[in-house]
């Protein structure tokens, strides 16, 4: 018996089947949402001393407040990091309930991938619901709303690029050890394929924290930072 060889394709909104699910918005979404994600640490470690998304600073965080007896900033870290679990086991849900399988005559499976459409405007909600609670006390009011909208987007968005992860750098540190070993340790004497797109996920990380330091320099203290990064996260989102 022959063997059936089953391909997952991505198929837009249209019903057009994409060969290569890596499109020129996914590798723009690649370099925006680093970006975005420097501008987002930067603004919150300035304002609050906590990361938006990075859990393994606000966990160390946490332990070093629990071993000192800073009870409120261990409850608000671990606020943070339980809104952003939230965050992520709901993108979840909703990618499975949005996701659509059909079989087409030939056996190929096919899955459309419209989640992201439906996950926008929900973030953007929700970075503004954490701007107007912000505006009455940010440490227990915007902090669990905002982990949720950031776990939300960084997880939908990984699943649906692939492999790369582009709110945290170490992996891609990493990556760049590998491919200098790559080039200069092996026979190949050649840089990797995943090289490239590490430095371009690093840097875009980079220039997104000068650009958040230097708004937070020249733009009035009252200015919708998140509501604003909630509106642009949902245009990215849409776009992929």
């Amino acid at each position: 018996m022959r063997n059936a060889t089953i391909a997952i394709l991505h198929v837009n909104r249209g019903g057009d089947v994409l060969e290569n699910p890596i499109s020129r918005s996914r590798n723009a979404a690649i370099m925006i949402l680093p970006f975005l994600a420097g501008i987002s640490n930067a603004i919150c470690q300035h304002k609050f001393d906590c990361y938006a998304t990075m859990m393994t600073g606000n966990t160390v965080s946490m332990s070093m407040a629990l071993s000192e007896g800073r009870w409120n900033d261990v409850m608000l870290k671990l606020l943070l990091i339980i809104g952003y679990s939230i965050g992520v086991a709901g993108g979840k849900s909703l990618e499975s309930t949005c996701r659509r399988q059909q079989q087409s005559e030939s056996g190929t499976t096919l899955y459309t991938n419209n989640h992201l459409g439906t996950i926008a405007p929900i973030v953007a909600a929700i970075f503004a619901m954490a701007e107007v609670g912000g505006r009455g006390g940010w440490r227990w009011n915007i902090a669990p709303l905002l982990a949720v909208g950031y776990g939300m987007i960084y997880s939908s968005a990984q699943r649906t690029l692939g492999p790369t992860i582009t709110h945290v750098v170490t992996g891609h540190w990493m990556k760049l050890g590998e491919a200098t070993s790559d080039r200069f340790a092996l026979a190949a004497k050649r840089w990797n394929d995943g090289a490239g797109k590490s430095i371009r996920v690093i840097g875009c990380f980079v220039v997104g924290v000068v650009v958040g330091m230097h708004l937070l320099r020249i733009v009035d203290e009252r200015f919708p930072f998140f509501a604003s990064l909630g509106v642009l996260y949902a245009l990215v989102l849409a776009s992929i």
